[in-house]
């Protein structure tokens, strides 16, 4: 099993999208997990976010508490939250032992305010001077 360490975007976090790169031979899988702490320290339990092989993938959706859900492979924090870390376990199978290769997540700022947008695109192209071959 590998453990990340906690990781602290500096926003409040209202996604986080875990990514991995795996070998998993003949009956092996991994399994990623997500753990996330509020802003005063406390700590979640720890979210299932895929069962992942290179035969089958099973995503575990309908998590829920009072800190954040799992919507397929997605974590979506429901109370501000201020880091997660990441934990990947290694099942082994008939065919030998998984492996790891990488592991990484994009997190994103809470989604339940306002975002503020840009206005509308201009009638006209924008020609932008910029150095041939750039």
């Amino acid at each position: 099993m590998w453990t990340g360490p906690w990781v602290e975007p500096g926003f409040e976090l209202g996604e986080v999208i875990p990514s991995w790169a795996a070998e998993t031979p003949a009956g092996s899988h991994i399994e990623v997990e997500l753990q996330a702490r509020t802003p005063v320290g406390l700590e979640t339990g720890w979210y299932v976010l895929g069962k992942w092989a290179s035969e089958a993938r099973t995503s575990l959706s309908g998590q829920a508490d009072g800190f954040g859900t799992v919507e397929t492979d997605v974590f979506r924090a429901v109370a501000p939250l201020a880091a997660y870390r990441l934990r990947v376990r290694l099942i082994p199978g008939d065919g030998g032992a998984p492996s790891l290769r990488a592991v990484s997540a994009v997190a994103s700022g809470a989604t339940d305010k306002p975002v503020r947008t840009s206005g509308p695109w201009p009638d006209a192209a924008i020609e932008l001077t910029v150095p041939a071959y750039s």
